[in-house]
């Protein structure tokens, strides 16, 4: 059964619009470090509803609702465990690879790497039991 989870971080313009009145150059590192992790995510688009509205715990409900019946599916042929997920790949050249589904980390990564090693990202499907069942990255 579909659990809730708080799993987007969700900004309304206006705070930020806010925000750029009092500290525009918090704002501006943050527009640019978006820019940079926009491109690698994937296009979903979403809608949002504030948890104090009088209508919120029914649409909860509904998506709750929805996930589980999704659940409920026949897995595809070829797929071990009804999903797949998007991961990325980060490859030092002469040195291996690494895959991970949070972006953030491979942005995190390469603000440690050298530019000069030669790292190729891109992005994959990948089952989520198989993503699950990989090994732990250990460093190039």
């Amino acid at each position: 059964m579909a659990q809730y989870e708080e799993k987007f971080i969700i900004i309304n313009r206006k705070h930020l619009e806010k925000l750029n009145d009092t500290n525009p150059k918090m704002v501006t590192k943050f527009l640019i470090d978006l820019d940079t992790v926009v491109p690698y995510l994937p296009e979903n688009k979403y809608y949002v509803c504030n948890q104090d509205e009088p209508y919120a715990d029914k649409v909860i409900k509904t998506i709750l609702d929805g996930e589980t019946a999704k659940e409920q599916l026949p897995t595809p042929q070829g797929v071990q465990n009804g999903g797949s997920i998007d991961v990325w790949r980060i490859e030092a050249k002469g040195l291996g690879a690494y895959y991970e589904n949070d972006i953030r980390m491979i942005v995190d990564m390469l603000k440690e790497c050298d530019e000069d090693d030669g790292y190729i990202i891109t992005k994959h499907k990948m089952d989520k039991l198989e993503y699950e069942n990989l090994p732990e990255f250990m460093g190039f």
